[in-house]
């Protein structure tokens, strides 16, 4: 074993955080550069298209040799500006970057040209490809590596250098690379096996060349190849013609190109074990309202994995008939922006019978909420679901619904009376004003009366009042307590404290819950007391 790099910087933190959660191959990402910028993006399958999550520094200029670490989502990539072989390690969860230290090239003139993590689920183990044909496994723990010297099948041979990548399936090591045959140069899909343990050399075998619509894809050109965990798919990226990611059937060596990107790829990385899909789960924050009446819409998606994945389409929640977002909707997320953690934005136009979350939206682990506020403008059961698939990520779909039911009542006019008495001075109560001096204090009751036989039965009904500014609620007025509660022959008392009973105090309105109110109970009388200042 040798020691591959001069400088080594905590590595047991770019290490920790093994088996928190499924998988930590949540997304396909890409080195990428727009002009002279060098990134680290995602690569959206569904739109095809690549988007940044982190910039480099202006000093680097080449990036290369990406490798996802399958437990804990963390991003290995080479820094090849120049002369340079230098490892970083991207933390995808907290969007922080660390310079870990300069790695040995295994010859002069060799750059690095791919990386890849095996799908180990304890220590994963980094190999790393040179453009001499020459694989380094590395030892992340002692920093230090082995050299894997490739030899090509029969009839095959080697180009002064190579372009090209690797990957695991399972336990196998594949690769694509240049070779020459006797007849013509070509780019190839070759099986390299498993690596054991004390081996020095990979044997090629089982060549199979790659072709585009256009024709066969030149060499010196493909850079990347990936195996997306959540869906089992073969992605390459090349620069035959334009700037590509494209699907390859491995079989057959056809590659299916997406739309040519400015945001050109370098490489690409994903592993094979399969992410944990996301969950969604949804709420109102009042499960019965009155018609007009406002309530918030909780949507929660659910990332066990340990590392953040990306919406591939927008999430559209279609609201049922007769609820709309509200005119103040109030929306808020904690899902955030790809390439920050910046919150998204969400759109939620007032009057409207939907919301949703953009793309490319990114859902950290530990998932993340959206909350809108909506308005009611119709009675009844109000069912609002999110079905299986609606959340499209680069971990895969919901497999299960969300639903959340919301009980539209209608108004119930009934009738308020209000009565005051001055106790002080020994008045009778009515609903004339009674006047009262400096320290008197005066009684006041609201009766409500339910309209009876042939309407509902209230299923919300509060009794609230907000006293002026020039009296002070009593406390302790009936019996110890503060308020004083009739309904039909049954007298109640309770207190201005929250929570503790159907009455509650907040500042200087006073609200008191009078169910069941309906037909059968169909009067409910409030008292309390107040002293004039």
């Amino acid at each position: 074993m040798k020691r591959f790099w001069t400088r080594l910087l905590g590595l047991a933190a770019c290490l920790s955080g093994g088996g928190l959660a499924a998988s930590g191959c949540t997304s396909l990402y890409a080195t990428t550069t727009s002009g002279s910028t060098a990134q680290l993006s995602f690569v959206n399958t569904v739109a095809q298209t690549i988007q940044p999550v982190y910039q480099a520094a202006a000093s680097v200029t080449a990036i290369n040799g990406l490798a996802l670490n399958p437990v804990t989502g963390d991003l290995y990539w080479i820094n090849r500006t120049g002369t340079s072989n230098i490892l970083n390690v991207y933390d995808t969860q907290t969007q922080t970057n660390t310079v870990v230290g300069s790695l040995a090239l295994p010859a002069e003139g060799a750059v690095n040209i791919g990386a890849t993590f095996d799908n180990s689920t304890g220590t994963p183990r980094l190999f790393l490809l040179y453009s001499n044909y020459q694989a380094h496994e590395v030892n992340l723990a002692t920093s230090t590596y082995r050299t894997l010297t490739i030899n090509l099948p029969g009839g095959y041979s080697k180009r002064t250098s190579t372009s090209g990548d690797i990957i695991f399936v399972g336990t196998t090591l594949y690769a694509v690379m240049d070779a020459n045959t006797s007849e013509t140069s070509g780019v190839y899909y070759f099986t390299l096996g498993a690596p054991t343990a004390t081996a020095t050399t990979l044997t090629a075998s089982d060549p199979v060349r790659l072709r585009t619509s256009s024709g066969f894809i030149t060499v010196n050109t493909v850079n990347g190849i990936a195996i997306n965990g959540a869906d089992n798919t073969t992605y390459v990226s090349h620069s035959d013609g334009g700037n590509f990611v494209g699907r390859l059937t491995t079989g057959t060596g056809t590659v299916v190109n997406f739309p040519s990107t400015t945001n050109a790829p370098s490489d690409l990385s994903d592993c094979n074990n399969v992410p944990a899909v996301p969950t969604i789960s949804k709420t109102f924050s009042s499960g019965s309202v009155i018609q007009g009446e406002d309530t918030t819409v909780t949507l929660t998606i659910g990332n066990s994995n340990p590392s953040p994945f990306f919406l591939e389409s927008a999430l559209t929640d279609t609201l049922p008939a007769g609820v709309v977002v509200a005119s103040s909707p109030a929306a808020t997320t904690t899902c955030t922006q790809a390439s920050s953690s910046a919150a998204q934005t969400i759109t939620a136009v007032a009057g409207t019978g939907s919301f949703s979350l953009p793309a490319n939206t990114r859902i950290p682990a530990g998932g993340c909420t959206v909350r809108v506020n909506v308005t009611t403008t119709s009675t009844g059961s109000k069912v609002n679901s999110l079905p299986v698939g609606s959340v499209d990520t680069t971990a895969g779909s919901n497999t299960a619904e969300a639903r959340a039911t919301l009980t539209v009542n209608a108004h119930v006019t009934g009738t308020l009376q209000k009565t005051q008495r001055n106790v002080t001075q020994g008045g009778t109560a009515g609903t004339a004003d009674v006047g009262g001096r400096p320290g008197d204090v005066i009684e006041y009751c609201l009766t409500a009366t339910h309209p009876g036989t042939g309407v509902a039965d209230a299923t919300v009904a509060n009794l609230k009042d907000t006293l002026a500014s020039t009296l002070t609620p009593i406390p302790g007025a009936y019996g110890g307590k503060d308020v004083q509660l009739t309904k039909g022959t049954t007298v109640t008392t309770l207190t201005f404290a929250a929570g503790d009973d159907a009455a509650a105090l907040s500042g200087r309105t006073l609200t008191v819950d009078i169910l069941p109110w309906g037909s059968r109970n169909p009067t409910a009388r409030v008292c309390f007391q107040a002293r004039v200042s």
